[in-house]
C-alpha cells in the first residue's frame, strides 16, 4: 500500500503529517524524515508486511512460551 502525507508542521521533535486519504493526523519523529525535509513537503510511504520477519518472531515467540510452560511443569515436579 502507498500513502502520501503533507508535513504540516514541526512541534519540537516531531512533524505533524497529515494524510491525503483520509486527512489523518499523525505525529511523526522528526528525525526519521529526509534531513532536508521542510513544512509543505509530500512523503511517500510504502506500508507492507515482511512476512519472514513476521514468522521469524512468531517462532521465537513459541519458543519462549515453550519453555516457560516446561520449566513451569519442572517447578511443579519440585
Amino acid at each position: 500500500m502507498k500513502l502520501e502525507a503533507v508535513i504540516d508542521r514541526f512541534e519540537n521533535d516531531k512533524a505533524i503529517l497529515i494524510f491525503k486519504t483520509d486527512s489523518e493526523i499523525v505525529y511523526f519523529p522528526k528525525k526519521l524524515l529526509p534531513p532536508k525535509a521542510r513544512e509543505g513537503d509530500i512523503l511517500s510511504f510504502s506500508v507492507k508486511i515482511n512476512k519472514e520477519l513476521t514468522e521469524t518472531s512468531r517462532l521465537e515467540i513459541k519458543k519462549l512460551i515453550d519453555e516457560l510452560a516446561q520449566n513451569s511443569e519442572e517447578l511443579k515436579r519440585d
